[in-house]
């Protein structure tokens, strides 16, 4: 018998920029799948039953309770204020709706905060809405539906208010 010989040579494997790349976004990847911080959707109901609402482009968060199931948002821009409206479903036919089917029961505006500072304290936007917040610019406001539809006797009052004051925060 014969023997064979084999010639192992070590190659050296180059390291080009496209393989440098590749690891870095597959490392990159891997690292962000490790995040300690589970992302709440707005749109879908936490484990915890409530909605975590976040608009990154006004800068505000706030915490909705479980009633608030299919809710929608509108923004509006009046002068200096943008308002964003949060609107819910309601059966009460009696209740005057702006949107058909839907009562709102949150509105969030946002001042500039010269504009905000120079209102009288008897003009309507500090008499509706509640001042929540401010940075160097704006001042962030709240204000809550007038009349409960009757539909939402049972699951409106003050605690969810405070709830939602309390949660409050800037982004």
């Amino acid at each position: 018998m014969q023997k064979l010989k084999i010639k192992i040579t070590k190659k050296k494997i180059r390291s080009t920029p496209r393989v440098k790349i590749l690891l870095l976004f597959i490392i990159l990847i891997s690292l962000s799948a490790c995040s300690k911080t589970p992302v709440k959707p707005m749109d879908k109901q936490s484990e915890d039953g409530k909605y975590y609402y976040t608009n990154k482009d006004l800068g505000f968060k706030l915490t909705l309770g479980e009633e608030f199931i299919y809710y929608q948002t509108q923004r509006k821009k009046i002068e200096e204020v943008v308002i964003t409206e949060f609107f819910i479903p309601t059966a009460d036919l009696e209740y005057v709706k702006e949107v058909p089917g839907y009562a709102k029961p949150i509105t969030v505006a946002i001042f500039n905060i010269n504009y905000w500072d120079n209102l009288s304290v008897g003009e309507d936007e500090k008499m509706f809405y509640r001042e929540l917040n401010r940075n160097k610019n704006k001042v962030y406001a709240l204000k809550f539906w007038d009349s409960v539809p009757s539909d939402w006797l049972e699951k409106w009052g003050e605690e969810q208010e405070s709830e939602i004051i309390n949660n409050f925060s800037l982004y």
